[in-house]
């Protein structure tokens, strides 16, 4: 037994009691640094390792886990769980059957879940992330870890506003999220896509909040703090950039709808992320628009106003009352792309949010943007973004898992 292995453990339990075990290279338990002795019941189930990975996250009945495989020795450590499910009774009932556990154990499982204060997800990550990094000298970037859908977004790439950020506010801690919704606001109404993603950077190291409590469960608390939050940025400097009224509201009930299907915290701060980002997207989208022609302007807006209708060429025109040849080159001038394909576009950037946010199949979104067949809407789909909608959904939901 590796004896610095299980004192670096030993100390690190005592600081922040995080729970954990230490395994061998065979599965065997070593030591156990839990107040529940029935883990290993649960543990057993995530030490399946993936070729050339020191750091392996694993999901279960009852939430998230961290694996970490000491290079040295071949030792295991499995960290978790972090409760990220609201446990009703049909999911305890699961939880039981799946990992065998006795009435006695449920009880004692259920007690201390209900009894621990509202867990934290970032110090989850960095606690997992600091003891890859002692073992490993691997250093893994919990914002790829808290904030999967990163990798979809455009590369920072203004450095030093994020360090000027540092240095006004955020030094140590900061309670509530009055601040937050203030710093949002900014970066929403500027369409400052940049600057928002440094922030989300910088929050995801350095930050804790303390929020008050809004409900009995932390799935329920954490729901109503991103409805409330979604209403505040999407009422305030979303319309202040230039959205209208109606586009904001709907994009408040979309995003509120979506969240109350979602059945994990992490999920939450996926989809919360997400949503600011979007709105930040469409504040800018809608300040380059601002330096087209009023025609141009016009007839985005009927397209954007009909995505779910079936509309051509004649129907934009029509809506405008211009001329057909002049009025084609002058949108494809402004706009980079032919009327045709722009209202492709908006259809398919339509779709990736309902593959996104919904549980529509390809052939029911496909009927709902008036596409001619599904056939044709998987072919454009796939043309424009490189991956099928199956494709782009799955891709999706892993990143959210």
């Amino acid at each position: 037994m590796n004896n610095h292995l299980t004192k670096l453990l030993d100390k690190l339990y005592a600081i922040n009691h995080i729970e954990m075990a230490l395994y061998s290279e065979d599965d065997k338990l070593i030591k156990l640094y839990a107040s529940n002795e029935f883990y290993p019941k649960i543990y057993k189930h995530f030490l399946g390792v993936e070729e050339n990975k020191t750091f392996i996250k694993k999901e279960g009945q009852l939430g998230i886990y961290n694996l970490i495989i000491d290079k040295k020795s071949n030792n295991k450590i499995i960290v978790g769980p972090f409760v990220n499910k609201d446990l009703d009774e049909k999911a305890i009932a699961k939880i039981k059957y799946f990992y065998s556990l006795t009435n006695a154990e449920i009880d004692t499982l259920e007690s201390k879940i209900y009894d621990s204060t509202s867990a934290n997800y970032i110090t989850f990550l960095h606690f997992s992330s600091l003891l890859n990094y002692l073992l490993n000298d691997e250093d893994i970037n919990i914002v790829d870890a808290f904030f999967s859908q990163t990798k979809e977004m455009e590369p920072a790439l203004d450095q030093e506003r994020a360090q000027n950020f540092i240095k006004e506010s955020y030094e140590n801690r900061t309670h509530g999220t009055y601040e937050l919704e203030q710093r949002l606001s900014r970066f929403i109404e500027n369409g400052d896509i940049e600057g928002l993603e440094n922030f989300f950077n910088y929050i995801a190291k350095n930050v804790k909040f303390s929020e008050g409590k809004l409900a009995e469960t932390q799935l329920r608390q954490q729901k109503n703090l991103f409805i409330g939050l979604i209403a505040v940025l999407g009422k305030g400097p979303l319309i202040k950039g230039g959205v209208g009224v109606e586009d904001a509201y709907n994009l408040i009930d979309f995003y509120t709808q979506e969240c109350e299907k979602l059945n994990s915290i992490e999920a939450i701060s996926n989809l919360r992320m997400l949503a600011v980002m979007n709105f930040t997207k469409k504040v800018r989208s809608v300040k380059r628009e601002s330096n087209f022609s009023r025609d141009t302007l016009k007839a985005i807006d009927f397209i954007k106003s009909n995505v779910t209708n079936h509309i051509n060429l004649d129907d934009v025109l029509n809506s405008v009352q211009r001329g057909r040849t002049s009025f084609l080159i002058n949108f494809k001038k402004e706009t980079g792309i032919s009327l045709g394909k722009y209202i492709t576009k908006v259809k398919l950037e339509e779709a990736k949010n309902l593959l996104e946010f919904s549980s529509n199949s390809v052939l029911d979104i496909s009927i709902i943007l008036n596409f001619s067949s599904q056939s044709y809407f998987q072919n454009v789909f796939k043309k424009e973004y490189g991956l099928t909608p199956i494709e782009y959904r799955k891709n999706k939901n892993n990143n959210i898992n």
